[in-house]
């Protein structure tokens, strides 16, 4: 006779009070100007194709520099959400050298309707990033890791306040965690992993790096595979990927060459110009501080700089007095994660060892993930926004999941050796 399922029905129900958590809590987020950009900016799923195509000598207005230089994906799952609802985006974009109240009188504070519908339109694919980092989990480190990765990602507060606004992290985080699965997988589907890393690179640029990792594990693994299909391998991947980013960027449709190196000369333009007003360091040190403080200690960042920290003082005092938006942050619950990710890559490193050749090379990829990720977020990121750093949480979750079971099942053991030991002499 079978016995009840109690666990997995308790592991259930404990994974849709997260949800219900997750998305009833969408509307309690504070406000940041640049949900208004990317809910402005989606409007352009309602022009016309042919008014979108950059054109060489025309006047390039803010509007356009943000077709050339931003990624598409997450505005235009925000257009069309909008649109299907009947419902209008803001008519003006923020402007960041204007208060507060001259801001809303031009336009640019999306309605509440609006910005609610934004926000969903990209905070669905929420489970579906819980599934892949779950897949993740457990091919890194079975079953039991890959529950408790979960739950340590959907109760991180990274996570849950950066993904649940209209902007590109909600997505990003979702694609960047389904390729990386697909990568650790090994099972050579370069159709599919050439759709995920299309549909990261154009969620963030910050995916780049990882879709040029996909690209060169399709063509050197697995050695069984014969050269010729390599190559034709590789010519599906970038075509994939290459049909993807046109589709979403008519920007570019027209004149291609001049449009990329418009934007390209706008990326770096602002990049510049950002290092230059946060005062970006490229000391190693400092930005392997900023990175532990942003990813372990610091509170869920409401906002970038403090030009309006007046005026969502109150939005932003409401959502962190609730406890579970700021679960282990903190200098205490900052050092104790951090002291877990470590425990977890060595117990990781130290298993890897004694497993098979796939096991190993599974543990080297996601390491070397892990620091192409760093190194990007360290040297290339134009600032130390919080909201960058959320495509490390996946990779640190699974490592203290690792720490979390290690422990535990060595509680478990020192207990029964104790429990035996404490009454051999009564059994005597």
């Amino acid at each position: 006779m079978k016995t009840f399922p109690w666990q997995k029905v308790i592991l259930a129900i404990l994974f849709l009070l997260i949800l219900w958590f997750y998305f009833t809590g969408i509307p309690s987020v504070p406000f940041h100007p640049d949900e208004s950009t990317q809910i402005f900016m989606s409007s352009d799923v309602s022009i016309s194709t042919d008014m979108l195509a950059f054109v060489p000598g025309n006047k390039t207005g803010d509007r356009w520099r943000l077709r050339l230089i931003d990624s598409p994906l997450s505005r235009t799952m925000m257009g069309w959400a909008l649109k299907i609802n009947n419902m209008k985006s803001n008519p003006a974009d923020w402007n960041w050298s204007a208060d507060w109240q001259t801001n809303i009188a031009s336009g640019a504070m999306p309605a509440d309707n609006t910005l609610y519908t934004a926000r969903w339109s990209v905070a669905w694919v929420f489970p579906f990033t819980c599934l892949f980092l779950y897949l993740l989990a457990k091919k890194i480190n079975g079953k039991s890791t890959a529950v408790i990765a979960v739950l340590l990602m959907t109760t991180n507060a990274l996570v849950l306040i950066h993904t649940r606004r209209a902007m590109s992290e909600s997505v990003l985080l979702c694609t960047t965690t389904a390729l990386i699965w697909l990568i650790i997988d090994f099972k050579n589907r370069p159709w599919l992993t050439a759709i995920l890393s299309g549909l990261a690179v154009n969620a963030k640029q910050t995916a780049i790096p990882l879709m040029a990792l996909a690209g060169v594990e399709i063509f050197l693994l697995p050695n069984t595979v014969s050269l010729s299909k390599k190559v034709r391998n590789i010519l599906v991947f970038f075509t994939i990927i290459l049909g993807i980013s046109w589709s979403l960027n008519p920007a570019y449709w027209r004149y291609p060459t001049e449009a990329i190196r418009e934007g390209l000369s706008q990326r770096q333009e602002l990049t510049t110009k950002m290092r230059a007003d946060y005062h970006t360091s490229k000391n190693p040190l400092e930005q392997m501080i900023f990175l532990i403080a942003q990813v372990f200690i610091q509170p869920p960042a409401a906002y970038d700089v403090m030009n309006y920290a007046e005026d969502t003082a109150s939005a932003v005092d409401a959502y962190l007095s609730q406890p579970y938006n700021t679960l282990f942050r903190g200098l205490f619950g900052g050092a104790l994660f951090l002291i877990l990710s470590i425990l977890g890559w060595i117990i990781l490193w130290r298993q890897s060892r004694k497993k098979s050749r796939d096991r190993q090379l599974s543990f080297l990829i996601l390491n070397l993930i892990l620091l192409v990720f760093i190194l990007m977020l360290m040297f290339a990121s134009a600032a130390p926004f919080q909201r960058y750093y959320i495509i490390l949480v996946p990779v640190l979750s699974i490592y203290q999941a690792t720490a979390v079971v290690f422990l535990w099942n060595s509680l478990s053991r020192g207990i029964k050796k104790w429990t035996a030991s404490s009454s051999s002499p009564l059994e005597s």
